[in-house]
């Protein structure tokens, strides 16, 4: 009884005396540290130097927004001629080595963006008629002006040209129309004639005044509409090519 006794508390001091060498024992883990690239520090300067070059640009452009601010003006620079239209020149479904512009060489660019008869894009001054071929070789110049007394012009949209044969001579007809009123657009015809462009008389007129655009009927003549406002109907008047212009048709 005293041996299994003795054995008994020799077990436990030596349980006890391990868990006392145990709460003693030190675990050493490595040092850990944060992961830094080795060309840390050099992106670090460049992206630095990035942002400060960003800072210092748009503070540059806000001097000079500021500045166009306090002297109440936008300055845009042209650097060439602005084309209102350009159409490569067709007759009979056969395209052409010819191109026919129209551009602004002279004058201002303005937007209006208020409901009315010239809201939006707005070119006004001096335009010309430009014949190039298709390397961009300008074969004749003609100033458009020249046909409306030399008066300013003003084009509100781009647009490409049609092209017809109006009078059955042969060459290529075509129209330009500019703003009349609300109902209608001042209308002229205009023929390509030996590469030039030219103007197609109207007897007694400067200029149509057609809602919409005009019509063929046959080979000489061509119809044209105008809305009229105060009782809501369109009047059609027919025009037939007496061999040196347009004239008015009448019929009994």
């Amino acid at each position: 009884m005293k041996y299994k006794y003795c054995v008994l508390t020799f077990t436990i001091v030596l349980f006890v005396s391990l868990l006392s060498s145990c709460s003693k024992v030190e675990v050493n883990l490595p040092n850990q540290k944060e992961y830094i690239p080795e060309n840390a520090n050099t992106q670090l300067e460049e992206a630095t130097d990035t942002i400060t070059r960003k800072v210092d640009f748009s503070e540059e452009l806000l001097n000079v927004d500021e500045k166009l601010v306090k002297e109440s003006k936008i300055a845009v620079q042209i650097e060439s001629p602005i084309t209102i239209a350009r159409s490569q020149v067709s007759t009979g479904g056969t395209y052409l080595d010819l191109y026919l512009s129209i551009q602004l060489v002279r004058g201002r660019y303005s937007e209006d963006w208020t409901p009315g008869a010239f809201e939006g894009r707005n070119w006004n001054g001096v335009f010309v008629f430009v014949l190039s071929n298709r390397s961009g070789e300008i074969i004749s110049e003609t100033t458009v002006n020249s046909f409306y007394d030399n008066a300013p012009l003003t084009f509100n949209s781009f647009f490409d040209f049609h092209f017809d044969d109006y009078n059955n001579d042969g060459n290529i007809d075509f129209i330009i129309q500019q703003y009349g009123s609300s109902n209608y657009k001042i209308t002229k015809l205009f023929t390509i004639r030996n590469n030039v462009v030219e103007l197609l008389p109207i007897k007694d007129s400067k200029g149509i005044l057609i809602s919409g655009n005009l019509e063929k009927v046959d080979e000489i003549t061509f119809k044209k509409t105008l809305y009229n406002h105060m009782d809501g109907t369109y009047n059609t008047d027919y025009y037939t090519w007496d061999g040196s212009q347009f004239i008015l048709r009448e019929f009994n």
